[in-house]
């Protein structure tokens, strides 16, 4: 059968399109990766997943899209299975910067400081112009215990970033281990000059104070968590713990009353009031 030149050209530009739309195998990867980037920025992890899930049907050993897993994974609290994400990252591509980092951040929270001095000294030659090889370093040692050797450690991490808030906090603990209280807060009280909206120098800050028994500026470091978080009930319900256990009740009740008040999503609030009640 002879088709007319017509049909031909037609059934022709029809496979060419067929074609262009199915792409190649990188251009759907890249596709389903930049799909999953723009949900993961939203906040719509669910969708997200099965975007970079798809990617790695794709291509298995697609390292973007196995680390952006393991970030899911990790914001879901399912901790595990994100080590074991990063850890296939490392696996495949093992001078991943990012992979490198959360692998230490992991050992650190495993108390297997000599697991985060191995990922800390990788991450300080991948970049040795980035201080958070070396703050890794100077918070394994602290837990290792070699005291003189942090100093050295944070203070290399400081000369590449002055106020660096990882290095400040490791200082701060090593001097509060020694008792040197005083020594300890100027080195948040840095930080904070720097970054006034650092939680976590302002929890160090709060347990700092905690330590020395000193609550009323305990509880004004609260307040200003507080201000930072307004939607966090942690430190509402701590603070209203404090002030009910100097028998302030009511001042415990207006501090809930208030942060309700303020906030954009009080569910959270409500039921830990609920729950202090």
């Amino acid at each position: 059968m002879i088709f007319p030149a017509s049909f031909l050209r037609k059934f022709l530009v029809a496979a060419l399109l067929l074609v262009a739309a199915c792409g190649s195998p990188q251009e759907r990867e890249a596709k389903h990766i930049e799909s999953g980037k723009t949900l993961y920025d939203s906040g719509d992890l669910v969708k997200a997943i099965l975007e970079f899930r798809n990617a790695l049907q794709i291509n298995p050993r697609g390292v973007e899209a196995r680390y952006y897993v393991g970030l899911i994974l990790e914001r879901q609290g399912n901790l595990p299975a994100a080590l074991s994400a990063f850890q296939e990252v490392s696996l495949q591509d093992a001078t991943h910067r990012d992979a490198q980092r959360k692998l230490g951040q992991y050992a650190l929270m495993g108390a297997n400081p000599e697991k985060a001095l191995l990922h800390a000294d990788k991450l300080i030659a991948l970049e040795p112009k980035s201080p958070e090889g070396h703050t890794m370093r100077a918070a394994a040692l602290l837990m290792e215990g070699k005291i003189a050797d942090v100093d050295v450690e944070a203070k290399a991490a400081l000369a590449l970033k002055p106020n660096d808030p990882d290095a400040l906090i490791v200082l701060a603990s090593q001097r509060a281990r020694q008792k040197q209280f005083a020594e300890a807060a100027a080195f948040i009280d840095q930080g904070l000059a720097a970054d006034q909206g650092n939680t976590q120098l302002w929890s160090v800050k709060l347990k700092l104070l905690r330590d020395q028994g000193r609550n009323a500026e305990a509880n004004d470091v609260l307040r200003k968590l507080m201000s930072i978080e307004p939607d966090n009930p942690r430190h509402v319900l701590e603070l209203a713990d404090n002030l009910r256990q100097d028998n302030k009740l009511a001042e415990a009740q207006d501090i809930f009353r208030q942060a309700i008040g303020r906030s954009a999503a009080p569910t959270l609030l409500i039921n830990a009031y609920a729950d202090f009640l």
